[in-house]
């Protein structure tokens, strides 16, 4: 089992890395690529980096989430349809849910 790196050494494996490339790297450090990546993800989540790296930190990092909210208003009428048909297909299934939990 290989020996457990710093922080700074992390740091520095990276950037030794980003400047002399993949084979280099693993064979100069005697570290697997998979291990690399891990400590890159780090390093952009801030797990590793310092305050003053200006990296993604917290929440905020990765895709903005998309907005669940529906807008009727700009539905085509055929998408209207099919909303109110999946509704009307909601309520019968609730409605049969109920009456499965009376009769138990």
């Amino acid at each position: 089992m290989g020996k457990h790196k710093t922080k700074q050494e992390k740091l520095e494996i990276i950037e030794y890395w980003k400047n002399n490339g993949l084979k280099s790297t693993t064979k100069k450090y005697s570290i697997s690529k998979s291990r690399l990546t891990v400590w890159r993800k780090e390093l952009f989540y801030s797990k590793l980096s310092d305050s003053k790296s200006g990296l993604a930190k917290g929440p905020g990092k990765g895709r903005p989430k998309k907005d669940k909210t529906l807008d009727i208003t700009k539905m085509s009428r055929k998408e209207l349809e099919e909303y109110a048909r999946a509704l009307q297909l909601l309520e019968k299934y609730r409605a049969l849910q109920g009456k499965k939990d009376l009769n138990k």
